[in-house]
């Protein structure tokens, strides 16, 4: 493939309304430890990267901007159309062409190598147009070409002395190096099962998500505006008195084609979370309502999530 090849496959990514599209050839090896494997693509030697910045101007609510609407869905659905254009040019089968996208592979380190941004202390791709304010996603390819190469030499290189996400984070996730203690991370927290520790719950004020470390950073404050996306469009406040209090088929159903409703988070937990916020954000009245309601609950999940928050302390 030549340079000439490379640049009409990156401007039919920019054509579909991604930000920034990167090549990157050779592929990295994945280290010990490190999630995902190069079984599902044995053939694959250079991957195309894009970034689709997401929609700001829905305001504060308790669902993070990344998941109002469905990006992630959208950006797999603009990448199919350059794989079947691909297919058909190369000769090439669809199944020669892995899309990925919030996938196992080092997806962020990915991106880092091949230039679409810089790797921010907060562990975040921060692009030179939308900062972090965006989604990755990608094509493994079949195919030899021309890689771009990183932003700058070393990781975090970028931020400086700025330690603005490290001070900010509610979990103190954030390391002094560089990179995030997952463990400590509310937004890893939002998808991890069983009942959170007070000192967590008590600050707790999202369904799902946490952006506090990119509210902050100096990169995107002057991103600019991207379209609202229909697809999967959750809104920034979903009604958390339903979502407490749903079956699980008016979960599944209200949740179905977003976010929230894929693998990575299971419907208890959006539950646990629901309940939270609303015990954070309720008076008194609010509040004795749900201890009345959950205190005793069926689920052990919602009853010691509810005996933690109106526990002493």
């Amino acid at each position: 493939m030549e340079s000439s090849d490379k640049s009409r496959l990156l401007d039919r990514a920019l054509s579909l309304g991604f930000s920034r599209a990167r090549l990157l050839c050779p592929l990295p090896d994945i280290a010990p430890g490190e999630r995902g494997n190069r079984d599902s693509s044995p053939d694959a030697r250079s991957a195309l990267l894009v970034f689709l910045p997401y929609d700001l101007s829905g305001g504060e609510g308790t669902l993070a901007p990344f998941a109002r609407s469905n990006y992630y869905r959208e950006a797999v659905t603009r990448l199919k159309k350059i794989v079947s254009a691909l297919a058909r040019e190369r000769g090439l089968s669809r199944g020669d062409l892995p899309i990925f996208c919030n996938s196992p592979y080092p997806e962020k380190r990915m991106a880092w190598l091949c230039g679409l941004g810089s790797l921010g202390r907060n562990s975040l791709i921060i692009t030179p147009e939308y900062g972090s304010l965006g989604i990755i996603a990608g094509i493994f390819l079949p195919l030899d070409l021309p890689g771009d190469a990183p932003l700058e030499s070393t990781p975090f290189d970028m931020c400086g002395a700025c330690r603005l996400c490290r001070e900010a984070c509610p979990g103190g996730a954030v390391r002094g190096e560089g990179g995030i203690e997952r463990s400590l991370c509310y937004q890893n927290l939002s998808t991890r099962g069983g009942v959170l520790p007070r000192e967590v719950m008590a600050k707790w004020r999202l369904l799902y998500g946490c952006q506090i470390c990119q509210e902050v950073c100096p990169r995107n404050g002057k991103a600019p505006s991207v379209p609202s996306l229909e697809r999967g469009y959750l809104g920034a406040a979903p009604d958390l008195d339903f979502i407490v209090n749903a079956s699980e088929g008016e979960l599944g159903a209200f949740l179905k084609g977003t976010v929230l409703g894929q693998s990575w988070i299971e419907p208890a937990l959006l539950r646990r979370n629901a309940l939270i916020c609303l015990w954070n954000e309720g008076g008194e009245g609010k509040r004795r309502l749900l201890r009345e309601r959950f205190l005793n609950h069926p689920d052990p999940l919602m009853a010691g999530t509810m005996e933690i928050l109106s526990g002493p302390g």
